[in-house]
């Protein structure tokens, strides 16, 4: 990996220096957002890291959308 000088000193590669990471994505099917939000605790204790609920939508939802 390449070692880039930056304004605050050298950096290990084009990534960010942080703490915190993304370690992938679940895609879930939930009938509620309280169903949703439920799901998500069980994750973030299952592996022990955040987790984020954010609405997915649908081909469906997106054509309802539109109708309405």
């Amino acid at each position: 990996m390449a070692r880039a000088l930056s304004d605050q000193g050298f950096t290990d590669g084009p990534h960010l220096e942080s703490e915190e990471y993304i370690g992938g994505f679940w895609i879930i099917e939930a009938t509620d957002l309280d169903v949703a939000l439920r799901l998500a605790a069980e994750g973030s204790k299952a592996c022990r890291g955040k987790v984020e609920v954010r609405p997915f939508q649908t081909e469906e939802s997106f054509k309802a959308l539109l109708e309405s």
